[in-house]
């Protein structure tokens, strides 16, 4: 089973997938819709993903709350818009959102539009896989084209899973 990286090249960094991984390079020009396509034909040849890893920039407020959606392709992912990774569905084991806020909801920001948990869970429920992602910002070592690629590293603060059928499974803090 392969892995997929999608990055959405306004996070800058040079990205180097291990032999496993496929990487997939994005940038505004593509629609969310076009993108989450091209990686579900991509399938119908490689057969199902393991890990579908989203890199991209999350949108946060100016106190540092996220949950206002991703910055991914042309139209980003919002909660108006989950339903687009129905193209997915049951194609991926994981979607992974290495993404600042991607999970957050700020005070008063519960169920409504700009609410991350409700996000991530549409995006699970609609793709048929679990989903992962984090309510905090995240920091990353962007690599060099001589060295090391981009690297994560560990979570940063609260960590979200949630289950095929939009339920949220898990919430830990793997390094306080």
């Amino acid at each position: 089973m392969y892995n997929m990286i999608i990055h959405d090249t306004r996070l800058a960094g040079v990205v180097k997938p291990d032999s496993n991984t496929s990487l997939f390079t994005v940038s505004s020009i593509y629609t969310v819709s076009q993108i989450l396509g091209a990686v579900a034909r991509w399938t119908q040849s490689y057969g199902r993903i393991g890990k579908l890893s989203i890199w991209c920039h999350g949108y946060e407020d100016t106190s540092g709350y996220g949950g206002y959606g991703l910055q991914l392709g042309k139209d980003g992912v919002h909660n108006n818009n989950t339903f687009l990774f129905g193209s997915l569905y049951r194609l991926c084991n994981w979607i992974v959102i290495y993404s600042c806020g991607t999970a957050g909801v700020a005070p008063g920001n519960a169920g409504t539009e700009y609410d991350g948990q409700k996000m991530c869970s549409g995006i699970a429920l609609y793709s048929g896989s679990y989903v992962r992602a984090s309510s905090w910002t995240q920091y990353y070592n962007p690599g060099t084209s001589a060295g090391s690629g981009l690297d994560f590293g560990q979570w940063e603060g609260w960590v979200y899973t949630w289950a095929p059928n939009g339920h949220r499974v898990s919430k830990w803090q793997p390094y306080s």
